[in-house]
């Protein structure tokens, strides 16, 4: 399914996990060994989550990592503007190589 506005996952971690357990972002941050100006840029909608932070999420919220990278992935390229890639020809694909 595609999603024409995903949600940036520092949103989601926000409201579906920080929020209803009335966890502060400060307390958040001390949790995942981070600073509260990072996380704060996550759950802002304003940073990546990256692999790492990814994993120290999944730790805390019991859930997976590839959940958090995957939205992080979906958001990100529903924010891409695919005109910007127009002049890249599509028909002059990379030979495959059998490894």
């Amino acid at each position: 399914m595609n999603m024409k506005n995903p949600a940036h996952p520092g949103v989601v971690f926000l409201e579906m996990y920080l929020k209803p357990s009335a966890i502060s972002v400060t307390k958040a941050a001390q949790t995942l060994g981070c600073s509260r100006k990072h996380l704060s840029g996550i759950t802002n909608g304003k940073a990546s989550v990256s692999a790492d932070m990814a994993a120290r999420i999944s730790k805390m919220t019991s859930t997976s990592a590839r959940f958090w990278l995957g939205m992080q992935n979906s958001f990100d390229l529903a924010q891409l503007d695919m005109n910007n890639y127009k002049d890249i020809q599509a028909d002059q694909s990379m030979p495959v190589v059998n490894a």
